[in-house]
């Protein structure tokens, strides 16, 4: 049996969309506040995934909660942190529009997660299209 590229693909969002049932989104948002950043970055990484790929919208907050949440973390003491809260927003797109000041702030004040931030502001395409001045207050 052949599989063409489509086909793989068509496999691989089936075996991503099996594991989100069993996603603990009430212990991933406590993890987003853990004191430990590896927790902190994975949680950010896996909501931000959960969200892109998977339908299960009847066990996780609507999506402007895990913007709010991850926009708070772009602002966190570790940079590995800041910058998995960068990249979890990126998986929303433009549903991640409300994030553009911090992503913004961070773009001024922080070298080693800018990279994600410019990353996260190009995934949403249109919507980060911004005045500078309007953000950078």
């Amino acid at each position: 049996m052949r599989f063409g590229t489509l086909n793989i693909l068509v496999v691989f969002c089936c075996l991503s969309c099996m594991a989100c049932a069993n996603v603990d989104y009430a212990k991933l948002y406590r993890d987003l506040d853990n004191q430990d950043p590896k927790v902190r970055c994975d949680a950010a990484l896996t909501l931000g995934r959960r969200y892109q790929c998977c339908n299960d919208t009847e066990d996780r907050p609507p999506v402007e909660v895990l913007v709010a949440k991850l926009s708070k973390m772009l602002s966190d003491q570790d940079a590995n942190a800041r910058a998995a809260a960068a990249q979890g927003l990126a998986y929303l797109g433009p549903k991640s529009k409300e994030a553009i000041p911090p992503l913004i702030r961070l773009l001024q004040k922080d070298d080693e997660a800018a990279g994600s931030a410019v990353i996260t502001l190009g995934s949403m395409g249109p919507a980060a299209k911004v005045r500078p001045k309007k953000h950078l207050a």
